[in-house]
């Protein structure tokens, strides 16, 4: 089996009859503590239609339970990057979501425009870096398995000060938001740091 992740790197392949198991095991144990062990079990302790987080990882969407997240506002520092609001109700909770969402929507009236950069040049320096740093970025994954490609290229990163430096170029490649200015100012930082 071969994939992408984030446009980045292609996966190597997978021997499924060795791993499949293995990474069952693993999707059902995280579905069943995110699930009936998590979202279900606040819901009903609380008494709560409901749960509400502010920009975090969707917890609802790998559980299998649905979710709506509402732009909430913008931050200053960035104006590229929104703050989301994201309701997660139990199964079968789509209406109530959609009604909490609209609610917010309807009280903020904040409605970003979608980023539309074109991201081609980024992809390209940052596909040559994960090339060749790949040993790394696979050893970052087979040590915590949650991690995604980008997760982990960020560890890297992060561990490496040579690396490092290329953090706020990483930051706009990932930023759903960032417009083609910033994108043309992150090409231009990587080309000068590369020379």
């Amino acid at each position: 089996m071969r994939g992408t992740q984030f446009g980045l790197i292609q996966a190597d392949e997978v021997d499924l009859e060795t791993e499949g198991p293995r990474m069952q095991a693993l999707i059902a144990e995280t579905q069943q503590s995110l699930g009936p062990d998590g979202i279900d079990a606040l819901l009903q302790q609380y008494q709560l239609d409901a749960l509400l987080d502010i920009d975090v990882t969707d917890h609802g969407a790998i559980a299998g339970y649905p979710s709506s997240s509402v732009p909430l506002y913008r931050e200053n520092d960035n104006p590229s990057r929104s703050i989301n609001v994201i309701f997660t109700g139990p199964k079968f909770s789509e209406s109530l979501l959609i009604e909490l969402a609209y609610v917010v929507e309807q009280g903020t009236h904040f409605r970003p425009a979608p980023g539309l950069a074109d991201k081609t040049e980024l992809t390209e320096i940052f596909t040559t870096i994960v090339d060749q740093h790949q040993e790394n970025i696979t050893a970052t994954m087979e040590a915590d398995p949650y991690l995604t490609v980008g997760q982990a290229l960020r560890q890297v990163m992060e561990a490496d000060p040579e690396l490092g430096a290329y953090l706020p170029q990483l930051d706009v490649y990932f930023d759903g938001l960032a417009t083609q200015a910033q994108v043309d100012e992150a090409v231009v930082a990587l080309a000068r740091r590369s020379e």
